[in-house]
């Protein structure tokens, strides 16, 4: 994990010390950390390889009750910048999509 300290991070996080080492082993990892909904920042990137694993995980936040945006090919990137500038607890997205965006 000292590639973590390399990145600029001064410590990493429990669910980071739990969740990377199986993450690089395995292709699917579920890991649930605490966070806080009243906190309105993005607290969650979640980048999924096709469009209906990204809809999929944005349909959960329902349940959640907390704010999630999906990025995806076909949606307007005016309107994503601006919903992500409102600060959403989750983004989901297909890679080619949200590192267009950056």
């Amino acid at each position: 994990m000292k590639w973590v300290f390399f990145l600029g991070f001064e410590c990493s996080l429990p669910i980071q010390q739990r969740a990377i080492r199986p993450m690089i082993k395995v292709p699917d990892v579920i890991a649930e950390a605490q966070s806080d909904s009243q906190l309105r920042d993005t607290q969650v990137l979640c980048l999924s390889l096709t469009r209906e694993f990204t809809v999929q995980i944005q349909k959960v936040r329902v349940y959640l009750n907390i704010q999630c945006h999906v990025c995806i090919d076909g949606t307007n990137f005016d309107e994503d910048i601006r919903k992500l500038n409102f600060s959403q607890h989750i983004v989901s997205g297909t890679p080619e999509h949200v590192f267009d965006m950056i």
